[in-house]
């Protein structure tokens, strides 16, 4: 399993230097828990593209689905807001700040991926996760962009920048 450092800022830098401290602590949870999510979606995308020019608003991140009620619990207990949401996902406010993690049992199938490969990626030097393999992560965005009509352009863009890539980043 392959380690990724990375140490760039998206566009909105401020928005997302406070997005990882606010995942950080969520994550902090999910360790004492034994939960070990799987990072997909634009943070994804951020890490594989590196492209500067991206958005990063929210952290999007695969767990089993059994495992949403005592997370929610946890990071209830440590202030934060969390919703259950009727299309199998965990949302965890705090503020403007938002991860969903959604369901590793019900989701992967509906993309057509089995979640084979992962690899470890740190975020300047703190925050680490598991991250969705590449070719999962374009499956993902080739699903979306046929079967969410509203969202269909901003797939299609990322889809496009995933395929330009030609493996995880060194």
């Amino acid at each position: 399993m392959a380690t990724l450092n990375i140490t760039l800022f998206p566009q909105n830098r401020e928005h997302f230097a406070r997005l990882l401290a606010f995942g950080q602590d969520v994550l902090d949870v999910c360790s004492d828990l034994k939960i070990m999510p799987i990072l997909n979606a634009s943070l994804a995308v951020f890490v594989y593209t590196q492209n500067r020019e991206m958005v990063v608003n929210d952290i999007d991140m695969l767990i089993p689905e059994a495992n949403f009620s005592k997370l929610g619990d946890a990071l209830a207990k440590h202030g934060m807001q969390v919703e259950l949401k009727p299309y199998h996902v965990l949302r965890v406010l705090r503020d403007d700040l938002k991860i969903d993690f959604d369901s590793q049992d019900y989701w992967p199938p509906v993309w057509g991926i089995s979640l084979s490969e992962t690899h470890i990626i740190t975020l300047f030097g703190k925050f680490q996760v598991k991250i969705m393999a590449l070719h999962d992560l374009i499956c993902t965005y080739q699903v979306g962009a046929l079967q969410d009509a509203n969202r269909s352009a901003d797939y299609q863009t990322k889809l496009k920048a995933l395929e330009r890539v030609q493996g995880p980043p060194e």
